[in-house]
């Protein structure tokens, strides 16, 4: 009975996080309930994600549910360093079960202030592509299950959907902004043309009136230039 309980709490974690993963392309909004779904469900005290620059390969810790912001700003580790960078070196879930005496801990006074003591990361991962990672942390020591490291696997492929859905959009949005500042650049060079003609140029509907005159047009028809319904 117990177990089935499990096993449906950890189904409703990751439903809640995969709905908000489709319901919103606010990654701040959707990695918030994603970890609040992971504290929730694998029972720990705080949980966080960080982000790696694709250039420098160096991680950054961007969101918690607990730190403060001062203490978030500090942790900053290259991929092979520490838990974390460990996971996302070896594409796998890394733990410890006391970090306080684990030296591959690349903050231990950050840790010791925290009181948390036991941590398990997971990379975020897009394919062979690594976005970040998510990190859990307990105030105990303890050794993280199979069965645990699963299920913040399963979370951590939620929260990098989330980050390359925010990626793609974003470069979406750059592209459709470029493509806008061009097409209005064509815009007021084909207006400058026309206002300049010596020509007559008119636009006509369906109906072949004339819904719109250059000045040169204007001045052949009588009428002020670009004004629909000044003309005859």
């Amino acid at each position: 009975f117990e177990e089935s309980l499990r096993r449906t709490r950890e189904t409703r974690a990751l439903l809640e996080a995969g709905r908000a993963v489709t319901a919103s392309l606010d990654p701040e909004r959707t990695m918030r309930v994603i970890m609040e779904q992971a504290r929730a469900v694998l029972g720990v005290q705080s949980c966080g994600i960080m982000t790696r620059d694709p250039a420098t390969g160096e991680l950054t810790s961007v969101a918690s549910l607990d730190l403060p912001e001062t203490m978030i700003a500090k942790v900053r580790i290259r991929e092979g360093e520490g838990i974390t960078g460990q996971a996302v070196a070896e594409r796998r879930p890394v733990q410890s079960a006391d970090t306080f005496s684990d030296p591959r801990v690349r903050f231990p006074d950050l840790q010791r202030a925290s009181g948390l003591r036991s941590m398990l990361a997971a990379p975020l991962l897009v394919g062979d592509r690594v976005r970040g990672a998510i990190v859990v942390f307990r105030r105990d020591v303890h050794h993280f299950s199979p069965a645990e490291q699963e299920l913040l696997v399963a979370l951590a492929d939620q929260a990098a959907i989330a980050l390359e859905h925010a990626h793609l959009y974003g470069e979406l949005e750059t592209m459709v902004q470029a493509r806008t500042r061009e097409l209005d650049r064509q815009r007021r060079f084909v207006e400058v043309v026309l206002e300049a003609l010596p020509l007559g140029v008119f636009v006509l509907d369906e109906g072949l009136h004339v819904v719109r005159a250059n000045p040169e047009g204007a001045r052949v028809l009588g009428c002020e230039a670009g004004t629909r319904d000044a003309f005859p």
